[in-house]
Formats: C-alpha cells, structure tokens, sequence
C-alpha cells in the first residue's frame, strides 16, 4: 500500500498546485519509488496542465503517471481513484482543493480518507499565517470529531527562498501549531526556467526542499515531522510575531 500526500492551502492557490506538481516530479526523477500525481482541485484545474496532460498517462521523464482532472472530476470518482492507485503506486501525490480537512464545504471526506499526510502550503504575511492558524485549529477539531481520521499527518510548509535556523523554524511551527517541514524557493511559475510548465528539476535547494516537503529523502526513505526539531528549517519573518 502506497503512500498518499496530499496538499492544500488556507487561502492562496498560487503556491500549493505548483509545489505538488513539483514534489511528485522530483520524487519521480529520484527513481526509488512508482509515483502518480492526481489533480483534485476543481478550482485550479492546474496540475494536468502544467505537466501537459489533458488524460491520464505518464511523463517520458521523470517516470511520473498523471491524472488530470478530467478523470477525477467528481469528489467519489476521486476518492476511488486514490484508493486504486495507493494499491499500485508507492507514493500518490493529491492536489486537493483549498481549505481540505476543516469542516465547511470543501471537507470532502472521501478525498481525505487515504490521505497519510496533509500539507498546508502557506505564505509568510500576517493573513496567510493566520487561515493557516485557523485552519490547523479547524482540522484538529474536524479530526476530534472524527471527521478526518486521526492517523494523518498535518504539517505545513512554507513559500519563501529564506531558510533561516532551527530556532526560527521552531517559533513559526508554534505559531501555526503544526510542524514546519520545509521552505521551498519558487523556481518555477511564469518565469523561467519553465513558464509556469513542467517540472523544476536540478536546482539542489529546491530539489531538497521538495523532499523535505514530502518528508523523504533521496532513497524514498520515510520520516516524520517533528515540531522541535524537523528536517529541514523554516524560513523566519517578522509577521510571525504579528499574528494574533
């Protein structure tokens, strides 16, 4: 049985799609494991299209199977879908739809049902840290409730070249009561070295950083996020302290 990550935002769609197209890739190209991306997210649409697939099938390079949206289209087919390719994929990398795991409309049980690990992508102002507080509070108390299992993994990562020290990692973990995995650079987008398509590979800081995300390492090797002392640091900022 495969492992299932999958990412989310509170607020911002901008960073989430990219970083698990990009996650999914890179693990792909490390060639340890059998990896397929799902796009999830009705809103974005953004993963088939980035990896120019309009229908399932896989890269020529990295050896990464995809699954656009125009297979997964509706929340049961998805979670079906996930299911089926957790039996056949060491690791499947869902994008799900902004604000997935805390009650409201976008909860969506059956996506989240396989899921092992829950990333929430978040920027450093004052107002993404807080959706991103919030919604930690709401998924906890959506897991309480037993609306989300309680086996999964919540952490977060952040979108900011700056990777500052464990102590700065630390401080940000504690104010958004999750663990803080990684900082990842945005190398990609509508700048180049790929316009917003494809993926970003061959950069080590980001190629690191996306493992960290992912919380493997080069030999598909698996840990767990610790909120005193993870893996990889997280970048400080003066909004930390701005968030109340």
């Amino acid at each position: 049985m495969g492992i299932v990550l999958g990412f989310t935002t509170a607020r911002s769609l901008d960073w989430k799609r990219g970083v698990a197209a990009n996650v999914a890739a890179r693990l792909a190209a490390d060639g340890v494991a059998r990896v397929a991306v799902v796009d999830a997210d009705p809103r974005s649409c953004d993963v088939g299209d980035r990896l120019g697939m309009t229908v399932r099938g896989r890269l020529e390079w990295p050896d990464l199977t995809v699954v656009p949206l125009s297979v997964s289209a509706k929340p049961a087919m998805t979670a079906g879908h996930i299911r089926s390719l957790a039996d056949r994929f060491d690791i499947v990398v869902v994008d799900l739809p902004a604000g997935a795991g805390a009650p409201g409309p976008v909860l969506e049980s059956g996506l989240l049902e396989r899921v092992d690990r829950l990333v929430v992508m978040t920027e450093l102002s004052v107002a993404a840290l807080r959706s991103t507080r919030r919604w930690a509070e709401l998924v906890s108390w959506a897991k309480n409730a037993g609306h989300v299992q309680h086996d999964v993994e919540v952490v977060a990562a952040v979108c900011d070249e700056e990777v500052a020290d464990d102590g700065a990692r630390s401080r940000l973990a504690t104010t958004l009561g999750l663990p803080v995995v990684a900082s990842v650079p945005q190398l990609w987008g509508r700048i180049p070295p790929n316009l917003g398509f494809g993926p970003t590979l061959g950069f080590p800081v980001l190629d690191q950083a996306l493992r960290s995300v992912a919380l493997l390492d080069a030999t598909g090797n698996s840990f767990h996020a610790d909120s005193s002392n993870g893996q990889s640091c997280a970048p400080a900022h003066a909004a930390v302290s701005s968030v109340k």
